[in-house]
């Protein structure tokens, strides 16, 4: 799926308010809403936006999960998380001045316990085999 499709269907998942299962989490302080998307019939890419403070008059700003299996949101413990993008901004002035997107990449679980991902921080099918990613 290129960039641009991708692009084009979150925004109108949002627009119509179809996403198959949308979560609220909170992340210092700021609501973010996940949704999903079907992706080649087998699986989906979800994603991540902030719902705060969303306006159709500030810019988009996303973030495309890269190649690595890492999923964007990590259980610390039963009431830390961290949403893996963005912690090296000031969260509050990136939503004070941008509608914030974080899409995943396929595959991959939007949401872990880091105490199910291998020591490098990345989505493996089985942990007794720590090198071996899901090959789609």
């Amino acid at each position: 799926m290129n960039f641009t499709k991708l692009i084009l269907l979150v925004t109108l998942d949002l627009l119509f308010l179809s996403c198959h299962s949308q979560s609220v989490i909170k992340y210092q302080g700021i609501e973010f809403e996940t949704g999903e998307i079907a992706y080649k019939n087998n699986d989906t890419v979800t994603y991540v936006y902030s719902k705060s403070e969303f306006s159709s008059e500030k810019p988009h700003l996303i973030f495309l999960q890269g190649s690595l299996p890492r999923p964007i949101i990590f259980d610390i413990n039963d009431s830390t998380i961290h949403v893996t993008p963005l912690t090296n901004f000031n969260i509050t002035r990136l939503i004070k001045n941008f509608n914030v997107f974080v899409i995943s990449r396929a595959f991959t679980p939007l949401r872990k316990a880091i105490k199910e991902l291998n020591s490098r921080y990345l989505y493996v099918p089985d942990l007794d085999l720590p090198n071996c990613y899901d090959t789609n």
